[in-house]
């Protein structure tokens, strides 16, 4: 590595909460390094890195600097934050996240995934597969992950990360194998507006595959469907439900114990022998992304014909529609939802496996910007989906709020569309919390959505579950 500093190896990670910077920081830790990371806001994953050792600030300081032999930053941080200009001040190496890893990779072979959503759940989906095929690769996982190492360190020559589209860093990145999961209309900010451009750029990072590799795309998916006839001179498999589709799923059907979401369904590979396969996970979209992980982890593995037991082998993820609580008629979940078209997959999902309960959204939008970018699908989905809502203030993520939409604004409209349900404007966490709880043990689904800090919703409501059962 180009940073490699054999005498003295410490590193400081300005933005660690995010969860991309936790992985990274988990991952030079288990490398050697004396990891320590500041951010202005507490963090989910935070205790797992403090018992590992990496010591995490609270708050920002240029002393935090001073005895680093390099400092790596999140993309969220800008250029003149007062620990970069300290470090370039005392000529310390400074890295954005994406560098760093860049640099990691010289010896590595990467597995990437890109694509509007559910790279988090495909990441750590291949990540699992090939270990438990005996590939044991190293990984970077961005997600809030608190059972599923969110990084691993091995000597194999495969790294399996998640190659965030949201900025075009990511085309830094040659990957051996390229997994594309869906062009959505997230981040595209980035992307003048255009999913078409989106598209152009993913296929951009996949067409860096050399021919000896693979690039896995969702058949499903129009924009990217069309790019198979289009890169001629490279191995490309579509994995989707369609019959065009190279390597298919089908007959889904949802399972619900009481406590756990599974999802069986038939496997249609390159065989055409079909086969009942069965994740922990529910519905489509993970079933979707356990087919595309399947099909990465078999091109790595040619000798050997993969058991299908590995889809159940499957960890089950913490934020994808967790259940956190039951009492009496009440279910309670917790779910990453970070954009619209994500919430509404899960509150759809929870429709499907229970169509009689009412469905209340507990929702905390994430940057001004984004509902300020997407604010009329905030509002066409949580109409459309919801039963009634409870709505907290926009997750800031260090924003600065100026002309941008807010939360008032998000409620004045789904109202004026002509919502039938109830609307509530929560004033804070607790407040959230207080207001739920008071429809505990009726025939109702609270599903906390956001990737800011609602968690702590979830995590409130469940104590007072446990406390009432």
């Amino acid at each position: 590595m180009k940073w490699f500093f054999p005498e003295q190896k410490k590193v400081h990670c300005i933005g660690i909460g995010g969860v991309g910077m936790s992985a990274l920081a988990w991952y030079l830790n288990d490398l050697g390094w004396k990891v320590s990371g500041s951010d202005i806001n507490d963090f989910r994953m935070r205790k797992r890195l403090e018992k590992k050792g990496i010591k995490v600030y609270l708050y920002h300081d240029e002393k935090h600097v001073r005895q680093s032999s390099m400092v790596i930053y999140s993309s969220a941080i800008p250029e003149h934050h007062s620990e970069i200009m300290r470090a370039r001040t005392m000529k310390i190496p400074v890295f954005e996240r994406m560098e760093a890893i860049k640099d990691l990779l010289e010896s590595k072979k990467l597995i990437g995934v890109s694509g509007s959503y559910g790279k988090s759940t495909t990441t750590t989906f291949v990540s699992s597969m090939m270990r438990n095929a005996g590939l044991e690769p190293n990984w970077l996982i961005g997600a809030d992950l608190l059972e599923y190492p969110p990084a691993f360190v091995s000597k194999a020559p495969w790294l399996v990360l998640e190659c965030d589209e949201s900025k075009k860093h990511f085309l830094a990145l040659h990957p051996f194998v390229a997994i594309i999961s869906n062009v959505g209309q997230d981040h595209l900010q980035e992307y003048h507006g255009s999913m078409n451009e989106l598209a152009n750029t993913l296929m951009e990072f996949a067409s860096r595959v050399p021919k000896e590799g693979l690039i896995v795309l969702n058949g499903d998916d129009p924009l990217l469907f069309k790019f198979k006839d289009y890169i001629k001179d490279r191995n490309i498999i579509t994995c989707g439900t369609t019959l065009l589709s190279d390597i298919r799923f089908s007959e889904l059907q949802p399972f619900w114990d009481g406590s756990h979401f599974s999802t069986r369904f038939t496997l249609i590979d390159s065989t055409q022998t079909p086969r009942k396969v069965q994740i922990p996970m529910p519905g489509w979209q993970n079933a979707l992304d356990a087919v595309m992980a399947w099909t990465a982890t078999s091109y790595l593995s040619p000798e050997q014909s993969l058991d299908v037991s590995l889809f159940n082998q499957l960890p089950s993820l913490d934020r994808r529609l967790e259940h956190k609580g039951s009492f009496k008629k009440t279910l309670l979940f917790d779910d990453e939802g970070d954009s619209p078209e994500v919430i509404r997959l899960a509150l759809q999902t929870l429709r499907s496996y229970f169509p009689e309960r009412a469905l209340v959204p507990i929702v905390q939008p994430h940057r001004y910007s984004r509902l300020s970018f997407l604010f009329e699908e905030y509002a066409k989905v949580l109409l459309e989906e919801s039963s009634d809502i409870i709505l907290m203030p926009v997750y800031s993520a260090g924003e600065k709020s100026q002309n941008e939409l807010k939360s008032e604004d998000l409620a004045q409209k789904i109202l004026s569309m002509g919502f039938a349900g109830s609307l509530y404007q929560a004033d804070d966490h607790q407040d959230a919390i207080k207001r739920a709880s008071m429809d505990m043990g009726k025939e109702k689904i609270f599903v906390t959505l956001g990737p800011g800090d609602v968690w702590r919703v979830a995590d409130g409501l469940s104590e007072i579950i446990s406390s009432l059962s």
